[in-house]
């Protein structure tokens, strides 16, 4: 085998890996409450997952593989507020939030984030509302 045509691969492989491991974009705070009534949701899972991005950086570039490192999603659950921190980027997120699993009538809402601008907007009928916390 040629050690000169695997050498790229590996070295473009090593780099996304490096790349992959930091944590890159800032924390931004959302709150989730219940759309009937307002109140904080407790132990709501909040997703989200940059879309119109790629993750296979092509071609190989050490621009292409920074941008893709970049453009990482987050999760986490809401503490007893109903607020939640997500390390996000400027890009463009679909939002997922879950409310507690174990309760009666499991609710889950959709919404876009802009990190560039700060727009949130649901996407459907939302049951649970998600608000962005001042401070972006």
């Amino acid at each position: 085998m040629n050690l000169q045509r695997l050498s790229l691969p590996v070295s473009a492989l090593t780099m996304i890996a490096a790349v992959g491991c930091s944590t890159p974009g800032r924390n931004v705070s959302f709150t989730v409450s219940r759309a009937v009534d307002g109140t904080p949701v407790h132990v709501a899972q909040v997703r989200a997952a940059p879309v119109g991005t790629s993750p296979l950086p092509l071609p190989v570039s050490a621009e292409n593989l920074a941008k893709a490192g970049e453009a990482q999603g987050d999760s986490s659950y809401t503490d007893e507020n109903g607020r939640v921190s997500l390390r996000l980027g400027d890009y463009r997120y679909l939002i997922e939030v879950s409310d507690a699993p174990f309760e009666a009538e499991h609710k889950l809402s959709t919404w876009y984030w802009n990190g560039a601008t700060g727009e949130l907007e649901s996407v459907g009928e939302a049951r649970l509302l998600l608000t962005l916390q001042p401070g972006l």
